[in-house]
């Protein structure tokens, strides 16, 4: 008898020690999970690859943000019913998008391939410390990502790459709400999401001049080993090849020189080479409205770009229309989602009265609108447009035209759910996610929301003294 307590005391001791390594492992899982770097650049963008459909991408664009930031899958799958998806990171070398062709390849047969050419004109031996983790940390652990940071990371460095959790460790002061959320807390976004970047923001430029030649420059030795790589990669794997170059602002004739080179490379192996920046007259483009930096396309700038892309590529690839297919019905919520992203984005360029009362008409918003002041007889054709009694004073909720909610409803505030947001609405204030929403004194504000996007599309102000 004392021997079989004595053996079940040793199984008790036994259980318990497992049961608390494996809470442990769950705990310190949770919590590498939390602090995990969570951006969109590289990371997340191969985290999220790696849950489309098996051989559902048919287009695979691949390179650094001149490609995720000018080439809108959106647009792609809107206008042509081509599924496509952006491989990429900030100024990611070839060695890089080797790995992550080389990654993609586990799971898609992609009937194409589009490279950027961008980092052709990269000249260091390794990218600095943070773009080097945002270009192989999203990576799943295999002898591919371990030859990825080999490449990336220094020797003197690369033995806090390979243990991971030494670059971000320290970030605990650093959380947000997101890093404790599901698709960091934006779901509408990334829960269809295809590696895109969107930018509302515009700057204005004219098309650089005298940057043309025919000179032939070097690209460094480790640069064109890995680029002559990745088109063997993609040759190897019977995947139909197209190297770009997106057009931007800040070339210089060094870079041409380069990009000669890399068509000259291209040429060798069969490849077709378009270089945008030979001749910007083709492009659909103005320049003035079309980009939010020296390098980059904002969200209309990328969807004009794309659309005529897209033009080309349908016409000389074979590239089937998956609209309609159940099976792709990420792509098209995507779609959707950067269709509304775009709208949104043109409330907030500065509307003027007028065009708010065409805007808001949409059964996707939903808006809160507090009159003050002669606010409601100055604009009454925007209230009667949004189908707010004019001449009168308060907060109305409406929703295309129709009225959600009035105070002579007889409740003095409603709470309105909106997905996962609140908005609470009295005759006196609007409050959205128990942030209180500054109202104009004599005039008219139109909080927004899209339901969509699901989140906060515009805040319109039009002030009596204003447009007086």
């Amino acid at each position: 008898m004392k021997e079989e307590t004595a053996k079940w005391t040793g199984w008790k001791a036994i259980l318990k020690t497992v049961c608390f390594l494996l809470l442990l492992a769950l705990a310190l899982g949770r919590v590498n999970e939390i602090l995990a770097l969570k951006s969109y650049d590289g990371l997340y963008t191969m985290q999220q690859f790696y849950k489309q459909p098996k051989d559902t991408v048919d287009l695979l664009v691949l390179g650094s943000s001149h490609a995720y930031v000018n080439i809108d899958p959106g647009i792609l799958w809107e206008e042509y019913g081509v599924p496509a998806y952006d491989l990429g990171g900030g100024v990611q070398p070839l060695w890089n998008t080797y790995f992550y062709l080389k990654e993609a390849l586990k799971t898609q047969t992609p009937k194409l391939i589009v490279l950027d050419a961008y980092t052709v004109t990269f000249n260091q031996e390794y990218n600095d410390n943070g773009r080097a983790v945002s270009n192989t940390f999203g990576m799943k652990w295999s002898w591919d990502k371990v030859n990825a940071m080999k490449l990336s990371a220094p020797p003197d460095k690369l033995s806090s790459f390979l243990l991971g959790y030494t670059q971000y460790h320290s970030r605990i002061r650093e959380l947000s709400r997101e890093d404790f959320l599901k698709d960091k807390g934006d779901e509408a976004r990334y829960a269809s999401w295809k590696g895109s970047y969107l930018s509302t923001a515009v700057r204005s430029f004219a098309w650089p001049k005298d940057v043309q030649t025919e000179e032939r420059g070097l690209m460094t030795e480790k640069t064109e080993a890995w680029y002559r790589k990745t088109i063997e990669l993609a040759q190897s794997a019977n995947v139909p090849l197209l190297i770009v170059v997106n057009p931007y602002f800040n070339i210089t004739t060094e870079h041409q020189a380069i990009y000669n080179t890399a068509a000259d490379i291209a040429a060798e192996y069969g490849v077709p080479f378009v270089n945008f920046n030979r001749n910007f007259t083709i492009l659909e483009l103005d320049p003035a409205v079309s980009y939010f930096d020296e390098e980059h396309m904002n969200i209309w700038g990328s969807r004009e770009f794309t659309r005529m892309l897209g033009k080309m590529l349908t016409e000389d690839y074979n590239l089937p229309d998956h609209r309609g297919d159940s099976v792709y019905q990420s792509w098209e919520d995507n779609a959707q989602y950067i269709a509304a992203y775009a709208r949104d984005g043109r409330l907030t360029q500065g509307v003027t009265p007028e065009e708010a009362a065409s805007l808001l008409l949409n059964p996707d918003y939903t808006c809160a609108v507090s009159v003050s002041g002669n606010g409601g007889t100055f604009f009454a054709f925007l209230l009667e447009a949004l189908g707010v009694p004019a001449g009168e004073t308060g907060v109305w909720l409406v929703c295309n035209g129709e009225i959600l909610w009035a105070a002579e409803t007889g409740e003095s505030e409603v709470y309105f759910p909106l997905d996962q947001h609140d908005l609470k609405v009295s005759q006196d204030e609007m409050v959205f996610d128990r942030g209180m929403v500054q109202t104009v004194l004599n005039g008219i504000s139109i909080f927004v929301y899209d339901s969509v996007t699901q989140a906060q599309a515009a805040y319109l102000v039009f002030d009596v003294v204003t447009y007086a």
